[in-house]
């Protein structure tokens, strides 16, 4: 549960462009979004939800929140285009970047590459790896996962969900997964 102080800081955190692009800005994911987010849910969104086990949009949201840095990328005047982040849990070795889309985002797809640029350049800058599961009969979200530089590492199941993993090294970083493997620079 947060604190009336949290809260206070959430609310005031609303309107503040963490990146822009053009008229798309990325912001803090607060309480004041989640109903606007619930109302314009796809039913692929939806239905991620509930492969996760929740039935109710909301309280996923809600959850996510709590549990994650997140984010949520908006148009200057405009609606949300998704909801985004890195939940971070002891039995994952990597943060797990999510996504959940809005109607908005299948108006124009092109958003879609300038703001999935745009959010991995802001987590490139803290992270060298990320990981994140795919449900695997989304076949437009598993492309749109390599396009952002997402291998896939294997298919776990998950309430009785298909998933493709997915592993993402930072490119500005050489990275190995061993650091005491490197070769020795003299």
């Amino acid at each position: 549960m947060l604190s009336k102080y949290s809260l206070g800081l959430r609310n005031f955190m609303d309107d503040i462009k963490i990146m822009q692009r053009g008229k798309f800005y990325l912001t803090p994911f607060s309480y004041s979004h989640v109903d606007e987010i619930c109302s314009n849910l796809p039913p692929e969104g939806l239905r991620d939800l509930q492969s996760l086990g929740y039935d109710n949009p909301r309280e996923a949201l809600l959850e996510m929140m709590e549990i994650s840095e997140s984010y949520v990328v908006k148009s200057d005047g405009g609606p949300i285009l998704c909801v985004t982040g890195l939940a971070f849990d002891v039995t994952i070795e990597l943060p797990q970047f999510f996504c959940v889309f809005t109607n908005e985002i299948k108006k124009n797809l092109r958003l879609l590459i300038i703001g999935s640029r745009m959010i991995m350049g802001l987590f490139d800058q803290t992270h060298p790896r990320l990981c994140m599961a795919i449900l695997s009969d989304f076949p437009i979200m598993l492309n749109w996962a390599a396009s952002l530089g997402f291998e896939p590492v294997g298919i776990s199941e998950r309430y009785n969900y298909k998933y493709i993993e997915f592993v993402r090294c930072n490119p500005m970083e050489k990275d190995v997964s061993d650091k005491l493997s490197r070769p020795v620079m003299h």
